[in-house]
């Protein structure tokens, strides 16, 4: 199959080498003698009818989470390709907005800003909770960026980040290689040595005049949410198309006999059932008040925290490693609130933060029903 893929495809090939002279004199003839035996064989250019994306587009999968991305391709942006300056104002732009907005303020994992080699420059959330939240920082991003106070100092550290890479030491291979693809691909050998002319340039007018180059990106770019099925269809008007290959279901339209708008614990078992914290006890019922198992409250901790989905056995494989939990622990016993706040203060040491009480109002031999698991899963994510 190999053989058979570069035979049609030999008539493009390139072949690039570096080495010293001697291995280079080594390296050709065996080089054309390989492309020699492949042969060649003609083939026509193929015609490929793919659909077109729509501009604002979300994917439903089975997750509790969302990836919520705005990009643009560099011609739409009026930009020739990805340079220093991107890169540069990358940086600012994650460090100064998109961490103490997306991050701190509304739990999003990880925000993001970066660019690419050939393509454009995106704004992507990793693991968010929110879509609209997200959507709108990236829409006032431009009117952030217009309106920020910057100085040189403070720019002058964001440059020597991305100064250093261009700046570090090259092996001789490494260098010849790189040289080889600025050859294949027509960049100008001293690209490396611009870009950091290019840095070295920028001032805090240079960076606030981007604040262009984003809102043609607001403007002109591709939205995309990959997400849950409830948060996707909450968030319907925001998309043209609204794609769901794997046939995921929207648990946000499941009714609970047992949890009934306006019951007590009703926000905490939505909330662990929608986000696939939680499983219920039957079809049309959670099963609040059934007691709560071990394998229960670590897979709801694990797929609260996105290490994996709330198997049980999956989940105790995971937190046993850590120390939390004995490796051969049973996990059908039973809860009780002394040993669900042994568990969190563990946990809590594990992610360096204290962890308040989530359940005051039980006692402390008193064993945890479905619907006090489902609280503190609830207050440990909103709290």
């Amino acid at each position: 199959a190999v053989q058979e893929y570069f035979r049609s495809h030999v008539q493009g090939f390139t072949a690039g080498f570096c080495g010293n002279p001697e291995s280079i004199a080594v390296n050709r003839p065996l080089a054309d003698a390989f492309l020699a035996s492949l042969g060649t064989e003609p083939f026509e250019a193929q015609n490929y009818d793919l659909p077109v994306p729509a501009v604002h587009e979300a994917m439903i999968v089975d997750s509790n989470i969302q990836f919520n991305l705005l990009y643009a391709d560099y011609d739409s942006l009026g930009l020739d390709e990805q340079d220093a300056e991107v890169q540069a104002v990358s940086s600012v732009i994650s460090d100064l907005f998109l961490i103490p907005l997306l991050r701190d303020q509304y739990g999003v994992y990880t925000p993001m800003a970066g660019a690419m080699t050939d393509n454009g420059i995106y704004l992507l959330s990793y693991r968010d909770p929110n879509v609209k939240e997200t959507f709108q920082v990236y829409s006032d991003l431009p009117q952030m960026m217009s309106e920020m106070e910057l100085d040189q100092d403070t720019l002058d550290g964001y440059l020597m980040s991305t100064y250093v890479n261009y700046a570090q030491g090259a092996g001789e291979l490494t260098g010849a290689y790189e040289a080889l693809l600025n050859q294949l691909q027509k960049e100008p050998q001293d690209k490396r040595l611009m870009s950091m002319r290019q840095l070295k340039a920028m001032t805090p007018e240079s960076v606030k005049a981007y604040a262009e180059v984003y809102q043609a990106m607001v403007e002109n770019g591709v939205w995309m949410t990959d997400g849950g099925a409830g948060a996707v269809n909450a968030n319907a008007d925001l998309y043209e198309q609204i794609l769901n290959p794997f046939g995921s279901v929207d648990t946000s339209q499941t009714e609970l006999t047992d949890a009934p708008e306006g019951s007590e614990h009703y926000d905490a078992i939505r909330f662990a059932f929608e986000n696939g914290l939680m499983l219920t006890a039957a079809e049309d019922a959670f099963g609040a008040d059934e007691p709560a198992c071990l394998g229960e409250l670590l897979g709801g901790l694990t797929a609260a925290i996105g290490a994996g989905s709330n198997d049980p056995e999956e989940a105790l494989a995971f937190w046993s490693q850590y120390g939390l939990v004995g490796a051969d622990a049973d996990l059908s016993g039973s809860l009780n609130k002394a040993a669900v706040g042994q568990f969190m203060k563990g946990f809590g040491a594990l992610i360096g933060t204290e962890l308040p009480d989530l359940l005051p109002e039980l006692e402390s031999t008193q064993d945890l029903t479905r619907a006090d698991l489902a609280e503190l899963l609830y207050r440990l994510l909103s709290e």
